[in-house]
């Protein structure tokens, strides 16, 4: 599958696999990681995974990038869906929401 922004066509594999050859040890250790484990998460999850990428960026834009999730768009989004998640799906929901808006953060707090 073409990476999003490649212009060429290149598969994400591709991507990976260039990345190994590159001089700076953390992208060649993420590479590596990413090549052996593309899912980082159990398979028991995979769907919440996917429920958070539904929602990402569904609350709009401000002149600073993407909003966070707010209650409104996700309940918009459980009722068109007739998705109903429990407290801790929710919880779990709006955290990677914050993840996935702000990555190097997310990395920063994952290192103590």
């Amino acid at each position: 599958m073409p990476v999003k922004g490649d212009k060429a066509g290149k598969s994400e594999r591709a991507h990976l696999r260039f990345a190994l050859k590159k001089r700076d040890p953390k992208t060649r250790m993420l590479a590596r990681a990413r090549l052996t484990n593309p899912h980082p998460y159990p398979e028991t999850l995979r769907y919440l995974h996917g429920w958070a990428r539904e929602l990402h960026a569904r609350s709009g834009t401000s002149g600073f990038g993407m909003n966070p999730l707010t209650w409104q768009a996700f309940d918009a989004w459980a009722r068109r869906t007739g998705r109903a998640p429990d407290p801790a799906e929710t919880d779990a929901l709006f955290a990677l929401d914050v993840v996935m808006l702000f990555p190097e953060e997310s990395e920063d707090a994952t290192r103590g």
